[in-house]
Protein backbone atom coordinates (compact mmCIF):
# COMPACT_ATOMS: atom_id res chain seq x y z
CA UNK A 1 0.00 0.00 0.00
CA UNK A 2 1.20 3.45 -0.90
CA UNK A 3 1.47 5.80 2.02
CA UNK A 4 3.18 8.85 3.42
CA UNK A 5 6.94 9.27 3.34
CA UNK A 6 8.36 7.77 6.53
CA UNK A 7 11.51 9.46 7.79
CA UNK A 8 13.84 7.86 10.33
CA UNK A 9 16.00 9.54 12.91
CA UNK A 10 18.22 8.79 15.90
CA UNK A 11 18.04 11.11 18.91
CA UNK A 12 20.64 10.96 21.67
CA UNK A 13 19.50 10.57 25.29
CA UNK A 14 21.45 9.97 28.53
CA UNK A 15 20.76 6.24 28.07
CA UNK A 16 21.61 5.94 24.40
CA UNK A 17 20.05 6.73 21.05
CA UNK A 18 16.30 6.50 20.49
CA UNK A 19 15.26 5.50 16.99
CA UNK A 20 12.02 6.93 15.64
CA UNK A 21 9.90 6.87 12.51
CA UNK A 22 8.00 10.00 11.52
CA UNK A 23 5.66 11.23 8.81
CA UNK A 24 5.02 14.85 7.83
CA UNK A 25 1.81 16.80 8.30
CA UNK A 26 0.22 19.85 9.85
CA UNK A 27 -1.12 20.11 13.39
CA UNK A 28 -0.22 18.31 16.62
CA UNK A 29 1.86 15.16 16.19
CA UNK A 30 0.36 11.76 16.88
CA UNK A 31 2.88 10.09 19.19
CA UNK A 32 2.42 6.33 18.74
CA UNK A 33 3.83 4.02 21.43
CA UNK A 34 4.26 0.28 20.91
CA UNK A 35 3.84 -2.78 23.10
CA UNK A 36 6.79 -4.82 24.37
CA UNK A 37 8.90 -6.59 23.30
CA UNK A 38 8.30 -5.02 19.90
CA UNK A 39 9.12 -1.76 18.12
CA UNK A 40 7.56 1.26 16.48
CA UNK A 41 7.57 -0.72 13.25
CA UNK A 42 4.26 -2.23 14.37
CA UNK A 43 2.63 1.17 13.91
CA UNK A 44 3.58 1.47 10.21
CA UNK A 45 0.28 0.02 8.86
CA UNK A 46 -1.68 2.48 11.02
CA UNK A 47 0.57 5.34 9.90
CA UNK A 48 -0.21 4.48 6.28
CA UNK A 49 -3.92 4.65 7.08
CA UNK A 50 -3.35 8.03 8.73
CA UNK A 51 -1.84 9.58 5.61
CA UNK A 52 -1.48 13.36 5.85
CA UNK A 53 -1.59 13.32 9.64
CA UNK A 54 1.79 13.90 11.35
CA UNK A 55 2.94 10.79 13.21
CA UNK A 56 5.96 9.86 15.33
CA UNK A 57 6.59 6.24 16.36
CA UNK A 58 9.72 5.75 18.50
CA UNK A 59 11.34 2.46 19.48
CA UNK A 60 11.48 2.08 23.25
CA UNK A 61 15.04 1.85 24.55
CA UNK A 62 16.31 -1.77 24.57
CA UNK A 63 13.98 -2.58 21.65
CA UNK A 64 13.89 -2.17 17.89
CA UNK A 65 16.65 0.07 16.57
CA UNK A 66 17.05 2.00 19.83
CA UNK A 67 20.10 1.45 22.06
CA UNK A 68 20.30 -0.81 25.08
CA UNK A 69 20.33 1.00 28.41
CA UNK A 70 23.12 0.87 30.98
CA UNK A 71 20.72 -0.39 33.68
CA UNK A 72 17.09 -1.41 34.11
CA UNK A 73 14.82 1.63 33.92
CA UNK A 74 11.48 2.32 35.55
CA UNK A 75 8.42 2.90 33.42
CA UNK A 76 8.55 6.59 34.32
CA UNK A 77 12.20 6.78 33.21
CA UNK A 78 11.38 5.09 29.91
CA UNK A 79 8.51 7.51 29.35
CA UNK A 80 10.67 10.50 30.22
CA UNK A 81 13.48 9.55 27.84
CA UNK A 82 11.08 8.83 24.98
CA UNK A 83 9.27 12.11 25.57
CA UNK A 84 12.50 14.12 25.57
CA UNK A 85 13.73 12.41 22.41
CA UNK A 86 10.49 12.96 20.53
CA UNK A 87 10.22 16.58 21.66
CA UNK A 88 13.77 17.23 20.48
CA UNK A 89 12.97 15.78 17.08
CA UNK A 90 9.45 17.18 16.76
CA UNK A 91 8.71 19.86 19.38
CA UNK A 92 5.13 20.83 20.13
CA UNK A 93 1.88 19.43 21.55
CA UNK A 94 1.16 15.74 21.14
CA UNK A 95 -1.81 13.43 20.83
CA UNK A 96 -0.35 10.36 22.54
CA UNK A 97 -1.69 6.92 21.62
CA UNK A 98 -0.27 3.77 23.20
CA UNK A 99 -0.84 0.04 22.79
CA UNK A 100 -0.49 -2.33 25.79
CA UNK A 101 2.74 -1.29 27.58
CA UNK A 102 2.73 1.68 25.22
CA UNK A 103 -0.65 2.63 26.71
CA UNK A 104 0.93 2.72 30.17
CA UNK A 105 3.76 4.89 28.80
CA UNK A 106 1.14 7.17 27.24
CA UNK A 107 -0.67 7.51 30.57
CA UNK A 108 2.60 8.42 32.31
CA UNK A 109 3.28 11.10 29.69
CA UNK A 110 -0.25 12.47 30.02
CA UNK A 111 0.12 12.72 33.80
CA UNK A 112 3.59 14.30 33.67
CA UNK A 113 2.98 16.69 30.74
CA UNK A 114 -0.68 17.72 31.06
CA UNK A 115 -0.27 20.92 29.06
CA UNK A 116 1.58 19.28 26.16
CA UNK A 117 -0.47 16.08 25.85
CA UNK A 118 -3.58 17.47 24.18
CA UNK A 119 -5.19 14.12 23.39
CA UNK A 120 -4.85 10.59 24.81
CA UNK A 121 -5.63 7.19 23.31
CA UNK A 122 -5.18 3.93 25.22
CA UNK A 123 -5.42 0.65 23.31
CA UNK A 124 -5.47 -2.32 25.68
CA UNK A 125 -4.29 -0.54 28.82
CA UNK A 126 -2.87 -3.28 31.15
CA UNK A 127 -5.21 -2.56 34.06
CA UNK A 128 -4.00 -5.43 36.24
CA UNK A 129 -4.11 -3.77 39.63
CA UNK A 130 -3.99 -6.66 42.14
CA UNK A 131 -0.76 -8.22 43.39
CA UNK A 132 -1.82 -11.81 42.59
CA UNK A 133 -2.13 -11.07 38.91
CA UNK A 134 1.19 -9.25 38.91
CA UNK A 135 2.84 -12.22 40.66
CA UNK A 136 1.51 -14.51 37.92
CA UNK A 137 2.89 -12.14 35.29
CA UNK A 138 6.31 -12.03 36.97
CA UNK A 139 6.51 -15.84 37.03
CA UNK A 140 6.32 -15.90 33.23
CA UNK A 141 9.33 -13.61 32.74
CA UNK A 142 12.17 -16.02 32.00
CA UNK A 143 15.24 -15.59 29.79
CA UNK A 144 15.07 -17.24 26.39
CA UNK A 145 17.40 -20.27 26.32
CA UNK A 146 20.27 -19.67 23.88
CA UNK A 147 19.41 -22.83 21.95
CA UNK A 148 17.61 -23.65 18.69
CA UNK A 149 14.66 -24.90 20.74
CA UNK A 150 14.58 -21.65 22.70
CA UNK A 151 14.31 -19.66 19.48
CA UNK A 152 11.70 -22.11 18.15
CA UNK A 153 9.63 -21.53 21.30
CA UNK A 154 9.67 -17.79 20.56
CA UNK A 155 8.39 -18.48 17.06
CA UNK A 156 5.60 -20.73 18.32
CA UNK A 157 4.56 -18.13 20.89
CA UNK A 158 4.42 -15.36 18.29
CA UNK A 159 2.53 -17.48 15.78
CA UNK A 160 -0.15 -18.26 18.39
CA UNK A 161 -0.55 -14.55 19.19
CA UNK A 162 -1.76 -13.79 15.65
CA UNK A 163 -5.14 -14.73 14.28
CA UNK A 164 -5.43 -17.76 12.03
CA UNK A 165 -4.41 -16.95 8.49
CA UNK A 166 -2.39 -13.87 9.42
CA UNK A 167 0.06 -12.51 6.86
CA UNK A 168 3.29 -14.50 7.44
CA UNK A 169 5.36 -11.36 6.86
CA UNK A 170 3.66 -9.70 9.85
CA UNK A 171 4.39 -12.73 12.02
CA UNK A 172 8.05 -12.71 10.94
CA UNK A 173 8.36 -9.00 11.71
CA UNK A 174 6.98 -9.49 15.23
CA UNK A 175 9.22 -12.54 15.71
CA UNK A 176 12.27 -10.54 14.60
CA UNK A 177 11.45 -7.77 17.08
CA UNK A 178 11.19 -10.27 19.92
CA UNK A 179 14.43 -12.04 19.02
CA UNK A 180 16.22 -8.70 18.67
CA UNK A 181 15.18 -7.88 22.25
CA UNK A 182 17.60 -10.61 23.35
CA UNK A 183 17.48 -13.24 26.06
CA UNK A 184 16.26 -10.77 28.67
CA UNK A 185 13.34 -9.73 26.48
CA UNK A 186 11.14 -8.92 29.45
CA UNK A 187 12.87 -5.79 30.81
CA UNK A 188 9.96 -3.63 29.67
CA UNK A 189 7.50 -5.90 31.44
CA UNK A 190 9.48 -5.64 34.68
CA UNK A 191 9.24 -1.86 34.43
CA UNK A 192 5.50 -2.20 33.77
CA UNK A 193 4.67 -4.55 36.65
CA UNK A 194 6.79 -2.53 39.08
CA UNK A 195 4.48 0.43 38.46
CA UNK A 196 1.30 1.38 40.30
CA UNK A 197 -0.81 1.24 37.17
CA UNK A 198 -3.99 2.42 38.89
CA UNK A 199 -2.28 5.59 40.14
CA UNK A 200 -0.75 6.21 36.72
CA UNK A 201 -4.17 5.91 35.11
CA UNK A 202 -5.81 8.19 37.66
CA UNK A 203 -3.05 10.75 37.12
CA UNK A 204 -3.75 10.74 33.38
CA UNK A 205 -7.36 11.81 33.85
CA UNK A 206 -7.89 15.35 32.63
CA UNK A 207 -11.40 16.79 32.17
CA UNK A 208 -11.62 18.48 28.82
CA UNK A 209 -8.79 16.52 27.19
CA UNK A 210 -10.07 14.34 24.33
CA UNK A 211 -9.53 10.75 25.48
CA UNK A 212 -10.26 7.41 23.80
CA UNK A 213 -10.17 3.95 25.38
CA UNK A 214 -9.96 1.38 22.59
CA UNK A 215 -10.86 -2.30 23.03
CA UNK A 216 -10.10 -4.71 20.16
CA UNK A 217 -12.60 -7.55 20.44
CA UNK A 218 -10.01 -10.33 20.29
CA UNK A 219 -7.55 -8.82 22.79
CA UNK A 220 -7.61 -10.27 26.31
CA UNK A 221 -6.86 -6.83 27.76
CA UNK A 222 -10.16 -5.55 26.37
CA UNK A 223 -11.92 -7.26 29.28
CA UNK A 224 -10.42 -4.49 31.43
CA UNK A 225 -11.46 -1.60 29.18
CA UNK A 226 -14.61 -0.65 31.07
CA UNK A 227 -12.63 -0.13 34.27
CA UNK A 228 -10.09 1.96 32.37
CA UNK A 229 -12.88 4.06 30.91
CA UNK A 230 -14.40 4.50 34.37
CA UNK A 231 -11.14 5.76 35.89
CA UNK A 232 -10.60 8.18 33.01
CA UNK A 233 -14.29 9.08 32.65
CA UNK A 234 -13.89 8.31 28.96
CA UNK A 235 -15.95 6.29 26.49
CA UNK A 236 -14.84 2.83 25.39
CA UNK A 237 -14.71 2.17 21.66
CA UNK A 238 -14.79 -1.49 20.63
CA UNK A 239 -13.23 -2.43 17.31
CA UNK A 240 -12.30 -5.65 15.49
CA UNK A 241 -8.82 -6.99 16.10
CA UNK A 242 -6.66 -8.96 18.47
CA UNK A 243 -3.31 -8.70 20.23
CA UNK A 244 -1.66 -7.42 17.05
CA UNK A 245 -4.46 -5.09 15.96
CA UNK A 246 -1.87 -2.54 14.78
CA UNK A 247 -0.78 -4.80 11.95
CA UNK A 248 -3.78 -7.09 11.41
CA UNK A 249 -6.63 -4.55 11.57
CA UNK A 250 -5.03 -1.13 11.14
CA UNK A 251 -7.95 0.57 9.40
CA UNK A 252 -10.39 0.25 12.30
CA UNK A 253 -7.82 1.51 14.80
CA UNK A 254 -6.72 4.33 12.50
CA UNK A 255 -10.33 5.51 12.24
CA UNK A 256 -10.54 5.89 16.03
CA UNK A 257 -7.16 7.65 16.18
CA UNK A 258 -8.17 9.98 13.35
CA UNK A 259 -11.40 10.90 15.14
CA UNK A 260 -9.44 11.57 18.34
CA UNK A 261 -7.04 13.88 16.50
CA UNK A 262 -9.89 15.71 14.76
CA UNK A 263 -11.70 16.26 18.06
CA UNK A 264 -9.05 18.72 19.28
Amino acid sequence: MDGPRVERRLVRTPEGYVHLRATPGDGPDLLLLHQVPASGRLWLPVMRELARLPCVAPDMLNLGESDATSRPLSLSEHAGLLWEAVQEARPGPKVVVGHHTGAALAAVMAAEHPDSVVGLGLVGYPAYFDWRTKLFKYERLNPVPATPEGVADVWRFMARAFTEGADPDLVFDAFADRVRAGRVWYEGYVALWNTDLRSVLAGARSPGRPTAVVAPDGDALSALADEVGHVLDAPVTRIPGGTFVLTEDPAALAAVVRDLWRSL
